[in-house]
């Protein structure tokens, strides 16, 4: 049967990220997280409540942070080592995409073992594999609901792709506080990049109605509270709607619309949208 849309990960949208957590990981029986996280966010308020309080409730943890932006296979491989020796069961990844993407390939490299680099021509993955918990802290590409993810060949320079449906997230937690925490030019750049997506979506030839309805209404949220979200720091709305990976900016949304001829839609869906014309809002 050819689906034509499908969502495997359960999605929790959360204004309580230590219950919320907690409860995520008691209705699987996890009982010893890897947390693949960004440095800087262990100084995060939220996420220290958060780890408090899997320390109160007796949840071992391994915290794994050494993730950089275009993770290489190195530090793929050396997360899923950690994993492996600390006898870990689940991961939960707290940051941007490149941590997502990192703690996916753990994921994979940790349940089916090899390096992550067999994974790109050679090894598949025939089986579920659960227990990657996303939790993004900033928006756009949607890396905690992706199928895939990008790692980087050093000695190659080359950015490669491992594709599975059967990796993707099992649970995503998303947190509007930690989104907006983030800085006023971040928060334009990641509000547009949610846009692009959507549009680039919504012009593809392998849309579906279901997707364009889904499409146009992010489009109008984003257009509607942005904004708003840019202008208030502690507007969660605003902060909520675009949640998701922060890489591209608004020069590729611009791209993405006019390469296959789609000029029309920049200009009838944001025609003074610009990163300086919203800086000086």
């Amino acid at each position: 049967m050819d689906y034509r849309l499908e969502q495997r990960a359960k999605v929790c949208v959360s204004h309580d990220f230590s219950k919320d957590l907690l409860e995520t990981l008691k209705t699987s029986n996890y009982k010893k997280p890897l947390i693949s996280i960004d440095s800087f966010l262990l100084q995060s308020p939220v996420v220290n409540k958060a780890l408090d309080t899997l320390k109160q409730a007796d949840i071992n943890y391994v915290v794994y942070d050494e993730i950089v932006p275009e993770p290489p296979f190195e530090i793929v491989n050396k997360g899923a080592k950690l994993y492996q020796e600390n006898e870990c069961d689940s991961i939960i990844a707290i940051g941007g995409g490149s941590v997502i993407d990192a703690s996916r390939g753990i994921n994979i490299v940790s349940h089916c073992g090899g390096q992550i680099q067999e994974y790109i021509e050679d090894k598949t993955i025939d089986q579920r594999i659960l227990g990657l918990i996303a939790v993004p802290t900033t928006s756009g590409t949607g890396s905690e609901l992706s199928n895939a993810l990008v790692v980087t060949d050093t000695k190659k320079q080359e950015k490669l792709a491992v594709l599975s449906d059967e990796a993707v997230s099992e649970y995503v937690i998303l947190v509007p506080e930690l989104a907006k925490s983030m800085p006023k030019g971040l928060t334009i750049s990641t509000g547009l990049d949610v846009f692009a997506h959507a549009m680039e979506a919504y012009t593809s030839n392998l849309s579906t109605p279901v997707v364009n309805a889904i499409c146009e209404k992010i489009m109008f949220l984003v257009f509607k509270y942005l904004p708003t979200g840019m202008k208030e720091k502690h507007h969660l709305l605003g902060s909520t709607i675009h949640q998701k990976n922060w890489k591209k900016i608004y020069m590729v949304t611009v791209y993405s619309c006019t390469k296959d001829g789609n000029q029309w839609i920049l200009r009838k869906f944001i025609p003074c949208w610009t990163k300086d014309y919203l800086l000086k809002k």
